[in-house]
């Protein structure tokens, strides 16, 4: 647990030290930088304020909101009106959905250090309010790290899930479609669901089912969902995670066979667990120092999901390009700023390539590389 324990203690001292602000949007080696709040940690990309263009979203720990920052669909971001929205203490981690079924997106935001999740209602312009009954209880403990969302019951209505180190599960909240919850239904899934959870199909039967990396074991759970409300383990779950103390997942569909595959990031890098056996694929994959977060997305343009890593210590990070020879056949390295923690993938410039963001928390902004 050395990792943990270093992540921890490194965040801590973070927050609450003084850090510089970031540069005024400035540009080095094709990495512009963009101002945020205080201590970036939460990234999101999603399209805000209907003009289909995406947009992003930081959660910042140490300023306890959120900036939102709207895409002109040429790689340029602008802060939206009345940007940073109060979030709640330490947001970090942002789900987006239309949790008040109103078709405008909301925000469901981990608020870190408690048990609480924020819901942000959206205006369909880019600003954000407290939702009613927002913060939610979620009955994680000790804290909560992460959320994600689906409807996860079949009626229509986004759900909301949070892991829970201490009880060894994760606690789902049915979504009543007006932006109201249930009580948190708890569903156990292994030893230390630590960091991050995430939803989506992972066994081809077009239900959302839920991958939390489980920390101490070095292995990762999947619950598949009925589509009713109820889980159970995957056959074969936990599965192996390919190095010791697994903070994140990602699910897609890596090599192009259609079965959706996770990735997974832990201390020595990464691994890629491929199709429903959820089978380890080669030896891990190195990234850089103490690798915390990761995306999937198609960052060179030929129809195949890459990877970003963003590299906590090693302040960079680590694209894992895929091609004709396999997933993550080549790798780049980015210099970003200070203490990368969350990244994101879209394409911000629609050239069809995705665009890599990430988190700077040491230096209050967003690094953001257009690909070419």
């Amino acid at each position: 647990m050395a990792f943990l324990i270093t992540v921890l203690v490194g965040a801590l001292l973070l927050a609450c030290a003084q850090s510089p602000s970031g540069p005024s949007a400035s540009s080095a080696e094709g990495v512009t930088r963009i101002p945020v709040g205080r201590g970036p940690s939460a990234l999101a990309l999603a399209d805000l304020n209907a003009d289909g263009l995406l947009d992003a979203v930081a959660g910042n720990e140490t300023s306890r909101d959120v900036t939102v920052l709207l895409g002109d669909g040429r790689g340029g971001l602008r802060s939206a009106r009345g940007s940073p929205f109060p979030a709640g203490s330490n947001p970090a981690d942002i789900a987006v959905g239309d949790f008040d079924r109103d078709g405008i997106p909301d925000l469901a935001v981990a608020n870190h250090e408690t048990s609480l999740v924020t819901v942000l209602v959206g205006n369909g312009a880019g600003g954000f309010a407290l939702a009613r009954g927002s913060p939610l209880e979620t009955g994680s403990r000790p804290h909560v790290h992460s959320v994600a969302t689906a409807d996860f019951d079949g009626d229509g209505n986004l759900d909301l899930v949070v892991e829970s180190a201490d009880t060894d599960g994760v606690h789902v909240l049915w979504g009543d479609g007006r932006g109201g919850y249930s009580r948190p239904a708890a569903y156990v899934v292994g030893d230390l669901p630590y960091f991050r959870v995430r939803a989506g199909d992972l066994d081809g039967d077009s239900r959302p089912d839920i991958a939390v990396a489980l920390s101490r074991p070095g292995t990762v759970a999947v619950l598949r969902s009925d589509g009713r409300g109820g889980f159970m383990a995957a056959p074969g779950s936990p599965y192996p995670a390919g190095g010791q103390n697994p903070l994140n997942v990602a699910i897609g569909d890596l090599n192009g066979d259609r079965r959706t595959d996770l990735v997974v990031v832990h201390a020595g890098g990464l691994s890629i667990l491929l199709g429903s056996s959820f089978r380890s694929s080669g030896s891990p994959l190195r990234a850089g120092t103490d690798p915390t977060n990761l995306a999937l997305g198609d960052i060179n343009g030929d129809g195949v999901l890459d990877l970003a890593v963003s590299n906590f210590t090693s302040n960079d990070v680590t694209l894992f390009l895929s091609g004709p020879s396999g997933p993550a056949a080549t790798t780049r390295a980015l210099s970003v700023g200070r203490r990368p923690k969350e990244v994101a993938v879209g394409d911000l410039d629609r050239d069809g390539r995705a665009d890599v963001l990430v988190t700077d928390f040491f230096d209050d902004d967003i690094a953001l590389w257009l690909s070419r």
